[in-house]
């Protein structure tokens, strides 16, 4: 399992609230789950790819050094701080969910954690886009990028945002094999 970022690097990186906070509460499996969620769909499969063979050997050239550090650390990050936070603010024991409390603190409210983790995805949000933006301007540095990034129901491309189909494929439903969605004979798509 090759990860693109270390607890640590999370904490150094996202967690500027509390420089303290206990790395060890970060999984590998959180890590390696967020990665390959918001990362690779970036990415693209062979350039995803090229990474983790780079980052596993420690032969990251220059360029996806630069990458790696200044753009997807830290959007990888937050989107890690993003997926962890409803784990860290609740926490289950043999007596079922309790709220971290402690003799000097203050429970926050469910609004209140909605907005801090709303808060961390915006962020998150927005260290993504400077990541594609990065991509699409150094396209010619990074040539197995993915030139769309599809995440959800939106693609960017170039900075604009587009409606993404939703491609499901399917059989033609219509009694004499012509598809009123594609005009084809044997296969269309849902949109």
């Amino acid at each position: 399992m090759v990860l693109l970022i270390t607890a640590d690097e999370i904490v150094t990186l996202s967690f500027i609230e509390g420089r303290n906070f206990n790395s060890a509460k970060i999984q590998d499996s959180e890590i390696l789950t967020t990665q390959y969620e918001w990362i690779r769909p970036i990415l693209g499969k062979d350039f995803y790819n090229l990474l983790l063979v780079e980052v596993g050997t420690e032969t990251l050239s220059s360029k996806n050094t630069t990458l790696l550090d200044d753009f997807i650390k830290p959007c990888l990050a937050y989107y890690v701080k993003y997926r962890i936070l409803p784990k860290l603010m609740l926490q289950l024991t043999n007596k079922g969910g309790q709220k971290a409390n402690s003799e000097y603190s203050e429970t926050i409210t469910s609004g209140e954690r909605n907005e801090k983790r709303d808060s961390e995805k915006l962020t998150a949000d927005g260290l993504r886009t400077i990541l594609v933006d990065f991509l699409n301007d150094n396209e010619n540095d990074y040539p197995l990028f993915e030139q769309t990034y599809q995440k959800g129901k939106k693609s960017t491309r170039g900075g604009f945002i587009l409606r993404k189909r939703n491609l499901i494929k399917r059989r033609c439903n219509c009694g004499n094999g012509n598809c009123n969605v594609c005009n084809q004979n044997e296969e269309c798509y849902d949109y």
